[in-house]
Order: C-alpha cells, then structure tokens, then sequence
C-alpha cells in the first residue's frame, strides 16, 4: 500500500471512458480501474446518447466515488469515440491520459507498469503494450490468446518506425487504445481526436499522429483484456454493413493530406501508402492478382518437386 504523502506527489492520471449502450459491462471496466494499484487517477465517463441503463449506472457509480465523474454531449447527443474521448480531454486534469473502452477491463498493474515505464524513459510520447483477446467472458470452453503488438517488444522506437510497420499500412498489430498510455502535453500536442472519424479508424488516426512526431515505447507486459464477439460492437457491426474499404480509404487520404500538412516526407511511408490506396480502389483487380500469385507460387513448387523427381 502507497504512503498517502508518497501517493499526492505521484502524477495524477486522467483516464478517459466513453460508453453507449453498455449497461451490461459498464461496472466491470469501472471496478478494473478502481482496482489499480496505482491509485492516483480521475475517471471521466462520457456517455454517447446511450438510450439503455448505462447512464443510469454511470451516475450510480459517480455517487458513489469522488474519483469519478460524468460527461455528456449536448442534448444527449451521439457523436462517436472520438468526439466522446475529445470531451473528456477537455475536463482531463492529469499529468498522464489513458483511455479504457466500456466494455473491456484493464490488469490490475496496467497504470503503475506504465508509470514506471514513463520515469525510465524520460520525454517518451507514448508507452503501450499486449492485449488479451478475451473470448471466454461468453464460453468458458474457449482459450483466450494475448496478442503483442507488431514489432520487437520492450523496445524503444523513433518517430515515424511505428508507422511504417504496424497496422493500417502493414499487417502487423498496432496496439489496443487500452493499453497506452501518455503525457497528457503529448496528447494535446497532436490535437487529440478526429471528430469525423466514427466507428472505424478513429484509434488509427490518433495512434498515427503520435507515430510521426514521438517515440513510443512497446513492452510485451498484458495491460488489458478485450472484450470479443461482443454483438452491438464497432467490428462485429462494420463486418455486417460490409463498409470496411470506405473507412480504410477514407483513413488513406486522411494520411496523405495530413503528412502534406505537417510536411512530414518519408519513401517507406509514401510507398505503402500509395499501394494500400491501390488495393482500395480496385479491389477486385487486387484480389484477381493475388489469386494469380499464389496459383504461380503453387506452379512453381509443382514443377520444383517434379524436377526433382525426374532427377533422382
């Protein structure tokens, strides 16, 4: 247990949670945050027009911690994440911003790992880590996996080499927003979030900007749990509209004119850009191509293995 004295110099951390629609799972990532162990924190839950209990159960837990407080759009409002998470910015009043979704929970040692991390690497914009993709909330039977975001773990990387190699312009897994954290002066730095962006790559954007102008420290250390198959969410609702090109597109350009804005030039950058633009706008040319690829690659290995054959 931290000494009262010690604990009142600790930075102060603003975690940040917008909920809709989340009755269900709304206490549980609200304990997840009461259970830290780091216990100098603020919780601002912004509620999204919810139209279920959640605000009622939000204004129960405010009474019931002076930690916590409740935010709301005008006129009960949706606007999306990012507006949610730009309001609780504003009311944010930590050294340190984190971010936790409604209906996923964080470890128990997730913010005082991060302090740490953060008084190792003094002037570091980010620091983030794995995630555990938690599929037995709903079947006991299923085997939850963790998984590392896509580069070398415990590593410190320079502006700009998280964006060439992670996710939207590699494969690669970028981090989870559950599982970052950073100096608040960072966070105001890059504007925060984009309004515009609902539903999809509004993490991206944000984690985006952060790639091009700080360092970022990823550790392999389990910071969160993510909630899966979670009927009503912003992946299982995406895959049911079948929009996911015209987000991903829409991110694109984002990219481009926000990299001509910054005058931010990079060829490793600029390069995969213009091939995930390609791939977006002729998909079916792309998919043509792909198939083509791999019948050539099966071709090849037929003939080796034939060859191989006629030589014995």
């Amino acid at each position: 247990m931290r000494e009262r004295g010690r604990a009142e110099k600790e930075p102060l951390i603003s975690v940040v949670m917008p909920f809709y629609n989340v009755g269900e799972y709304l206490r549980e990532a609200v304990e997840s945050v009461r259970r830290q162990s780091y216990t100098r924190w603020e919780l601002i839950l912004v509620d999204d027009g919810s139209m279920d209990e959640s605000l009622q159960i939000a204004r129960q837990l405010v009474d019931s911690d002076p930690r916590l407080c409740c935010l709301q759009h005008e006129d009960r409002a949706n606007k999306g994440a990012s507006a949610s998470r730009n309001l609780g910015l504003a009311r944010a009043g930590g050294d340190y911003i984190a971010f936790l979704d409604s209906d996923d929970v964080w470890v128990s040692d997730k913010l005082a790992h991060q302090v740490d991390l953060l008084n190792q690497y003094p002037g570091v914009g980010m620091i983030c880590g794995a995630s555990q993709y938690w599929s037995s909330w709903s079947d006991p039977n299923v085997v939850d996996r963790v998984v590392q975001v896509g580069c070398r773990p415990n590593t410190l990387f320079q502006p700009l080499e998280l964006a060439r190699i992670l996710y939207p312009l590699e494969r690669r897994h970028a981090p989870s927003m559950n599982g970052l954290l950073a100096p608040r002066g960072v966070v105001e730095a890059v504007g925060g979030f984009v309004d515009g962006f609902r539903g999809m790559y509004d993490d991206q954007v944000f984690l985006t900007k952060i790639y091009l102008s700080y360092s970022v420290y990823v550790t392999d250390k389990v910071y969160d749990r993510y909630r899966q198959n979670r009927a009503g969410s912003v992946c299982h609702l995406s895959g049911i509209s079948g929009d996911y090109l015209t987000h991903r597109l829409r991110y694109l350009q984002w990219l481009r004119a926000y990299l001509i804005e910054k005058g931010i030039e990079d060829r490793g950058i600029d390069r995969r850009l213009l091939r995930e633009e390609w791939r977006c706008r002729f998909p079916a040319l792309h998919n043509c191509l792909r198939r083509l690829d791999r019948q050539k690659k099966v071709l090849k290995r037929m003939v080796r293995a034939a060859w191989n054959q006629a030589a014995r």
